[in-house]
């Protein structure tokens, strides 16, 4: 069961069962690795004009502009190109990272302040090879 219905939805990367919906249980070994999941749902999303509410607020990629040079676009702050391909640029004019300009024409507010009360809980990346990516919950194995 649980390596014919594996998903992102059904992964339990701590091994145990309390991750489960009720009823089934946390089965490890499986053939199915969460990374790849991962990068197909990514593949899936694809970019394009949609790309830009992906990135988070700090992401480097919102001070990316065109320019004819650095200083152009530093100055003028116009066109951004997300991706940092001159491609995203019109008239031949290239990508420059790292101005001091910042995209945020796509970030909205939220509808009342949020107070942090702890910090946030940034976990390590992990290996593919990882077991942790190979468990998953199911009725059984």
């Amino acid at each position: 069961d649980a390596i014919e219905n594996c998903s992102i939805e059904t992964h339990c990367p701590s091994g145990f069962s309390e991750e489960c919906p009720g009823g089934m249980s946390c089965y490890g070994g499986l053939s199915c690795n969460v990374k790849d999941m991962m990068e197909e749902l990514e593949a899936s999303e694809g970019g394009g004009e949609n790309s830009a509410n992906k990135i988070g607020k700090h992401d480097e990629r919102r001070s990316q502009f065109c320019g004819i040079s650095w200083g152009d676009a530093n100055s003028k702050c116009g066109q951004w190109c997300p991706s940092g391909e001159d491609t995203d640029c019109p008239g031949g004019m290239g990508c420059f990272g790292n101005t001091e300009c910042y995209y945020s024409e796509d970030l909205v507010p939220t509808q009342t302040p949020v107070r942090v009360t702890e910090a946030p809980v940034t976990r390590a990346p992990i290996a593919y090879g990882d077991a942790a990516n190979t468990r998953f919950c199911g009725v059984s194995w």
